[in-house]
């Protein structure tokens, strides 16, 4: 199992329902049960999914245009282009597209989808998801081109080279860890990394977040020098920005922490043992919330025969203004 921060938070809340994610789900057809599992594990709400839209229309529709020099497309445009993308994911999700054959995220292409509406039995549909996503998709993209982010958004014009969703595998000892970045530029001498977040709540402290991706761009870009890799987090809706450019020891600190969460992780390779009994006998979250909204519900009360806790109900449409 590769080191991932989000594998990181998960395991600290259930075992269990990272054990499904990470090592049992596979999309091969070939086996149902595990299947299946891959399908719940992509299934996502209606803020996730939101989020995930903002996410591919600023890798895809934006970020090209800065890496090219090219006039930028208008808030607008943009909008445009999430709602365009929404309708399709929406669409291939209530059609189950993603049961079909042999069918991967790669394969389908931006238009996979599984909204967990779709596939877990006790998640009620929101209202009207394309509404609220029109609603969040316009808020962010004017937050984008406003006076307050000009200076971001100048400094990634200016850049080197700008690349979008960049993946990067890096190595803490014998522990294989990944880090997706949002975006990577390069300038003379340095390095920049740029975090997108789509939330109304107040952001969390994301220190450790950020070093990590600092930490993957050392050790994995040719060039990078620690103390010259500056991470950018940026809330498109609420317009904070935080500014971060870990020291050296900052990055020490980081690297033992990702090293005592893998050996923490190594207790869930199941070493040959039945893997659904292997997953029938892991630690669960004794946090109502965490399970209630997990996607791996379905299956977590399959093996203890009865559902731990019961999803809410959705209280009307979502308001983000």
């Amino acid at each position: 199992m590769k080191w991932s921060f989000s594998t990181h938070q998960a395991v600290r809340r259930c075992e269990r329902s990272v054990f499904l994610t990470q090592q049992y789900a596979s999309h091969h057809p070939s086996d149902p049960g595990r299947r299946r599992a891959w399908v719940l594990k992509q299934a996502q709400g209606e803020r996730l999914w939101i989020g995930s839209v903002v996410h591919s229309v600023l890798a895809q529709k934006l970020v090209p245009q800065l890496r090219t020099g090219l006039v930028l497309p208008t808030a607008e445009e943009l909008v445009a282009e999430a709602c365009a993308l929404g309708r399709r994911q929406l669409a291939f999700s209530e059609q189950g597209r993603f049961n079909d054959g042999d069918v991967t995220k790669s394969l389908a292409g931006p238009d996979f989808c599984v909204l967990e509406w779709h596939v877990i039995p006790d998640r009620v549909a929101p209202p009207e998801p394309l509404t609220s996503l029109a609603e969040v998709a316009s808020i962010c993209f004017d937050r984008l081109y406003s006076d307050e982010l000009q200076p971001v958004l100048a400094r990634l014009i200016a850049a080197t080279t700008v690349m979008p969703e960049r993946r990067l595998t890096f190595y803490v000892g014998q522990c294989s860890a990944t880090a997706t970045l949002d975006v990577l530029t390069t300038a003379p001498g340095r390095h920049c990394v740029v975090d997108w977040k789509v939330s109304r709540s107040p952001t969390a402290d994301n220190t450790f977040q950020l070093d990590v991706y600092a930490l993957a761009v050392n050790r994995a870009v040719t060039g990078a020098v620690a103390g010259a890799v500056d991470v950018i987090e940026i809330n498109l809706l609420t317009g904070v920005v935080r500014e971060r450019t870990p020291r050296p020891d900052d990055l020490d600190l980081t690297e033992n922490t990702i090293r005592s969460s893998a050996n923490a992780m190594r207790s869930l390779d199941p070493n040959g043992e039945d893997l659904v009994e292997f997953a029938a006998g892991l630690v669960v979250t004794d946090n109502p919330n965490s399970c209630a909204m997990c996607s791996m519900q379905p299956l977590c009360a399959e093996l203890e025969g009865v559902a731990r806790y019961h999803s809410p109900e959705p209280q009307g449409r979502l308001v983000f203004a």
